[in-house]
């Protein structure tokens, strides 16, 4: 069971941030939504022109909306000082009008941040200095896991791009299945599966796999009904396992065993989003030893699916995009969307018309997520 992880006040939230959505925001808004006691959707947007201020703050109110919060935080990130005020000053209008009261708008620059609107007098205006992550309780776990958040959001798109070291020979790989003749769809490489999704520490390194393997199982995507399968082995969030067809399911059971423990939503999601980053109020729970387990087994998972979608060149775009999209439900399921949205446009970038990429894709725009509440535990 979770033990509650309390975040107090702003300085302790601003702290959590970057480790929650995985990154450091930079000239970004971020709405934080608050229902009840804790945490509801967390929202981020780029820093909009004066052109866009409208539509910025309709694509970040109202998915949040539909959450019911009582009451938000409006956060921006700068690097010029006043830049985030026009966008601030409108969500606030946003969210008073649909019911909703902001307890503060902060401003986040360099190392300090301010409260503008604080008339209390405990807020200098020269501002206060961002706390050190490790000297705030609630992200000291994050910090003794060794987790760090990458230094911006461009940053997620290198975690799914193709590598061409990781990728070399693949290319060449799949075309000679190609010139078999044999349909991918017949070649489940249901054994090289089972190494790579391995929830245990022993489980295969991308890195250890051969060209030709890689070429196997980004072509054995191929097959649809595998491929929703291993969707569904994997994240069951995703791709519940009774829209599966029985051969599928046999399979998966035989090549992988019935899927894992954690598979199904354990301990504390992650933020999610697609230039627009939700985060779940259950973020807030501190996961329990068993639990602590089945969160790291899942971002072992995802970590080595993304290194195969880094292994798969842009020159297969067809199994480039099915690798992409797979890891997108996953991340999806996990509660990554800032992930999520980066393999998913990769994936239509190299293959527009792929229907499940689409969408998922549609999903993210919407914040259309699985349900976590099963995550809270």
């Amino acid at each position: 069971m979770s033990e509650p992880t309390i975040l107090r006040g702003p300085r302790e939230v601003l702290a959590a941030l970057p480790y929650l959505l995985g990154y450091h925001p930079e000239r970004s808004v971020v709405l934080v939504s608050l229902c009840g006691r804790g945490l509801g959707p967390v929202a981020r947007l780029d820093l909009p022109d004066a052109r866009n201020v409208r539509a910025a703050v309709d694509a970040l109110v109202g998915p949040v909306l539909r959450a019911a919060p009582d009451r938000a935080l409006v956060i921006g990130y700068e690097e010029r000082r006043g830049e985030s005020e026009v966008v601030s000053r409108a969500l606030a209008r946003a969210l008073s009008a649909g019911g909703v009261r902001v307890e503060d708008q902060l401003v986040v620059r360099g190392d300090r941040w301010y409260a503008p609107r604080c008339r209390a007098g405990c807020c200098p205006a020269r501002g206060h200095r961002l706390p050190r992550a490790e000297d705030v309780p609630a992200v000291a776990d994050f910090v003794a896991a060794g987790r760090a958040p990458l230094p911006s959001r461009d940053a997620v798109a290198g975690l799914v791009a193709e590598d061409p070291r990781a990728g070399a020979g693949v290319a060449a790989s799949t075309a000679a299945l190609r010139r078999r003749g044999r349909p991918f769809g017949d070649v489940r490489a249901g054994e090289l599966w089972a190494r790579v999704v391995d929830p245990s520490d022993g489980a295969v390194r991308v890195a250890e796999l051969t060209a030709a393997e890689v070429a196997r199982l980004a072509g054995s995507l191929h097959d649809r009904e595998w491929r929703d399968g291993l969707v569904s082995w994997m994240s069951m969030d995703a791709l519940p396992a009774d829209a599966l067809d029985d051969d599928t399911v046999r399979a998966l059971h035989e090549h992988l065993g019935p899927p894992r423990p954690g598979g199904r939503g354990a301990g504390r999601p992650r933020a999610v989003g697609h230039r627009l980053d939700r985060l779940d109020a259950e973020a807030t729970g501190r996961p329990s030893a068993g639990e602590a387990d089945d969160v790291a087994a899942q971002e072992r998972l995802l970590h080595r699916l993304l290194a195969l979608c880094r292994a798969v060149p842009d020159a297969c775009p067809e199994e480039a995009a099915a690798v992409c999209t797979v890891a997108a439900c996953v991340a999806w399921g996990q509660g990554d969307g800032a992930v999520a949205r980066e393999a998913v446009d990769r994936a239509l970038r190299l293959q527009p018309g792929y229907r499940l990429a689409r969408l998922v894709h549609r999903l993210v725009d919407l914040g259309i997520r699985p349900d976590l509440g099963a995550r809270a535990g």
